[in-house]
């Protein structure tokens, strides 16, 4: 089901268009093997296939004050898992209408190809498919990606997919020498809800939305099984892990629920496709609901160039050249995750924020991340054990784990301009920080694409440091440390925080409850609230007074006179408080409110 990509750029300038050509067609099935099993025998125009499936739906409590919890029979937990299912051909351009070819299969013209629609048969037999049931017990309730793990195991290889970079020591002498890259893999996932809206169709190997691969996928057949085809526009999961900005996957009001189907097939008009027909495809996606316990940690570019031994000057580079900067770090469960930092405005160097679990103290990086070619350009880490001497076979060596790692201008640097010692020459943890502070690169400088080393480059640790504050630009080589204990926020601290809401003439219903004895509440993520106080007009509500960083505003409550919650006006995306800020935001809907 591959077009040629020239004839169908020639032939077809809109968005509906025909297949041209493809490769082959896969007839293979599957059995997907869950909790129960269900024996049954389907026949269909074109094959005759048993299959063994259970059919059962997963009723999944959300919680916004205390996290998620599915219920599947007597186990508790927060996962949706789909195990071991044989990957056949089928194509969808939202995964909630499915079709499936039935006749050609050796054909290299669309004319000699012939679609059918999928069915009810076709569940768990050609694509994976399971049904949760979404139920809000607070209000409102918003339900993040918490982390996903893809494993597809094919002929001679197994590829994890799971949103992170993965480095390798490929010689095995203590030096990441080797950014992992995977093959194309048209598998896709969505999210599909029982509803009119537009279900959610994702790319698990991108790790980043400007890496989703989109085809043309089939999306509408005539009488004759004839296909025409339509663009896909799909995402990434991270768009929907917590972070500083991010957006939820879902929102739940109090008492509402939502029928939620997940769906996984291999996408047979995508790139590479075949390599993947009879594998099998394991989908654990965790959800998540619960982010009172995170803290927004800031990475700050205060760098200096390579070329400036006695790094007198800050010349930021990071972000500058189409790159972003992501953060990755080992979560409770030990999962890698990565998120990708939003770059905050009006900071005095280029600043960026993500948000990260408040007792991950080490094991965390950062990475200027390519755009273009989702490549690692630079790093800076906090590892455990980093300052530790390096073993082989379990006996120590005389340089430490950092040490390893860094090239050798970098550690002239680190002893002669930053005053670190051998044994201390880079933070294991961030203690209660939550800012980090990029002071210069590695030491290899611009490196070449035909550099036989480039990998081990580019991975080779730069210089950073946890609350490092510039002591003047002065600085010199004789060992002074510029790092000193700073103003730099810290875990636990407060700032000076106004929020400001707007009520429009047209939502004057709420003027007027404030006007017979309502109360307005400002109400964060943790559960708790602020309240807010009201001008003269009744049109304007204000709230001014110190906030921990790191609470998360989600909405705007309205009490009655009883002091009883009775409207809540939320917030798509809650704001995080990182810095002394004022919010400011007006009422959109009868329940919603946007930041002005």
């Amino acid at each position: 089901m591959k077009s040629n990509n020239f004839l169908r750029k020639f032939l077809f300038g809109c968005s509906e268009r025909r297949i041209i050509s493809r490769k082959r067609m896969m007839t293979t099935y599957v059995s997907l093997f869950l909790v129960c099993v269900l024996t049954m025998t389907s026949t269909f125009a074109w094959l005759t296939v048993k299959n063994s499936a259970s059919l059962f739906t997963d009723l999944l409590r959300m919680e916004s004050s205390t996290g998620l919890s599915i219920n599947d029979g007597e186990s508790i937990t927060n996962k949706i898992i789909i195990d071991d299912f044989k990957l056949t051909e089928a194509s969808s351009v939202d995964g909630r209408n499915m079709f499936f070819p039935v006749s050609g299969l050796d054909g290299s013209n669309t004319n000699d190809l012939a679609f059918r629609e999928g069915n009810a048969g076709d569940k768990n037999i050609h694509y994976a498919s399971k049904n949760i049931t979404l139920v809000g017990v607070t209000d409102p309730t918003n339900i993040y990606i918490k982390s996903y793990n893809i494993t597809v195991k094919g002929n001679g290889f197994e590829e994890v997919f799971d949103g992170t970079t993965h480095l390798a020591d490929r010689d095995d002498d203590g030096i990441y020498d080797t950014q992992l890259h995977h093959e194309k893999c048209p598998v896709r996932v969505a999210f599909i809800e029982d509803s009119e809206d537009t279900p959610r169709v994702f790319d698990p190997t991108a790790i980043i939305k400007q890496h989703v691969d989109n085809y043309d996928a089939v999306s509408y057949i005539d009488a004759n099984g004839t296909a025409s085809v339509q663009h896909t526009d799909n995402r990434s999961f991270s768009d929907y892990i917590f972070s500083f900005n991010s957006e939820p996957l879902f929102q739940i009001s109090h008492s509402d629920s939502i029928d939620l189907t997940m769906v996984a097939w291999l996408e047979g008009t995508g790139e590479n496709w075949d390599r993947y027909a009879d594998a099998t495809i394991s989908v654990e996606v965790v959800l998540e609901s619960n982010y009172s316990e995170m803290v927004p940690v800031q990475f700050v570019d205060k760098t200096s160039g390579d070329d400036d031994p006695g790094k007198n000057n800050v010349k930021s580079w990071i972000g500058g050249d189409k790159c972003i900067v992501t953060m990755a770090y080992q979560d409770r469960d030990k999962a890698t995750k990565t998120v990708v930092m939003d770059k905050l405005s009006g900071t005095e160097y280029p600043t960026w924020v993500a948000m990260l679990p408040k007792d991950i103290k080490t094991n965390i990086s950062f990475y200027r991340f390519s755009v273009k070619n989702e490549t690692i350009f630079n790093s800076w880490h906090t590892w455990e054990n980093g300052n530790k001497k390096y073993e082989i076979n379990g006996v120590p060596t005389s340089e430490t784990n950092y040490e390893k790692q860094l090239s050798g201008d970098a550690k002239t640097w680190l002893t002669k301009v930053f005053g670190r010692t051998q044994t201390n020459y880079l933070e294991d943890s961030r203690g209660s920080s939550l800012v980090y502070t990029a002071r210069a690169g590695n030491g290899y400088g611009l490196v070449k694409d035909d550099d036989p080393a480039l990998d081990k480059k580019r991975l080779s640790p730069c210089i950073g440091f946890w609350d490092a504050t510039v002591a003047g630009l002065g600085l010199n080589s004789e060992g002074n440390d510029p790092t000193q204990p700073s103003t730099s926020p810290q875990q636990g601290s407060t700032v000076q925080i106004g929020i400001y809401l707007d009520i429009p003439d047209s939502k004057n219903w709420i003027s007027n409850n404030l006007r017979n004895g309502y109360t307005i509440w400002v109400e964060f993520t943790t559960g708790d609230s602020v309240q807010m106080d009201v001008d003269g007009n009744y049109n304007r509500c204000t709230f001014s007074g110190q906030l921990e960083i790191g609470r998360r505003i989600r909405s705007i409550g309205l009490k009655n006179s009883s002091g009883v919650f009775t409207n809540h006006l939320a917030l798509k995306n809650p704001q995080s408080i990182v810095t002394q800020y004022n919010y400011s935001f007006t009422v959109a809907n009868d329940d919603t409110i946007v930041p002005n």
